[in-house]
């Protein structure tokens, strides 16, 4: 009776101490927000570089192409460039810091548009210009799931300010090294509104990067779209570059 007694107080101890190590291990050797900045920097290379988006967005049975050129300087200087379809062919879009501005060739003047606006499909203007979550969100470890056949950290995001392109993201990165593989962007109460699955990582300039995000409306699962990012050059972009003015050019 004694044995079976020692045993029981031995044994909840000890089951709770392996439940808090088992959590201690993520929090000790990351918070959330290094892990989030970690995923950031295998979607995003902070270096002055160009690259190509491409997205096909699926409706039903039917799929339309659009074709992106972006350039990027540091995480707070971006232009995106629209090159097919040939009708929306010199779109662009300047991001500077939290402002965004569209210019269009039959406007000839940049007007004031937000992160959440949508660009094409599913893709919002900032799932594109701005990608970088580690300054936009402030985030929470809620444990560890099995997520797309992964071993995974769940993070949940909790918006900075309300320029960003989400008010909150339920997101998932990998046990092993924090990379991207899945969000769920949600409204302010927590509704769903898209699902992201990150695949198809490459190396660049010695980066791992994550070049297929397929992006998934959540009320309507034969919505999507999914974009392919290549070409990554390394650039030498003036700040002027980045100025409203030269949108014109």
């Amino acid at each position: 009776m004694k044995h079976f007694i020692f045993s029981i107080l031995f044994s909840v101890p000890v089951a709770l101490l392996s439940a808090t190590l088992t959590f201690a291990n993520i929090s000790v050797a990351q918070t959330g927000n290094e892990m989030v900045s970690k995923s950031d920097s295998m979607r995003f290379i902070e270096d002055p570089l160009s690259f190509s988006v491409e997205v096909q967005d699926i409706k039903g049975s039917s799929t339309q192409k659009t074709k992106y050129k972006v350039f990027t300087k540091g995480k707070k200087l971006s232009r995106v460039e629209t090159i097919f379809p040939e009708r929306q062919a010199g779109r662009k879009m300047l991001m500077k810091d939290d402002d965004l501005w569209l210019f269009t060739p039959d406007i000839k003047r940049p007007t004031r548009v937000s992160m959440q606006q949508r660009l094409t499909g599913e893709v919002a203007n900032g799932d594109i210009v701005r990608t970088n979550f580690a300054d936009d969100y402030d985030a929470i470890i809620k444990g560890e799931e099995k997520v797309e056949g992964q071993d995974t950290v769940h993070l949940y995001l909790k918006q900075k300010r309300p320029e960003v392109t989400y008010p909150a993201i339920d997101f998932w990165v990998s046990k092993k090294e924090y990379a991207p593989v899945r969000a769920d962007f949600k409204t302010a109460g927590g509704k769903s509104l898209k699902v992201a699955v990150y695949t198809d990582p490459k190396m660049f300039f010695g980066h791992k990067i994550y070049t297929k995000i397929e992006i998934t409306n959540a009320l309507n699962k034969t919505q999507k779209s999914i974009l392919n990012f290549s070409g990554y050059k390394k650039e030498s972009l003036d700040e002027s570059f980045f100025n409203k003015e030269s949108l014109n050019n």
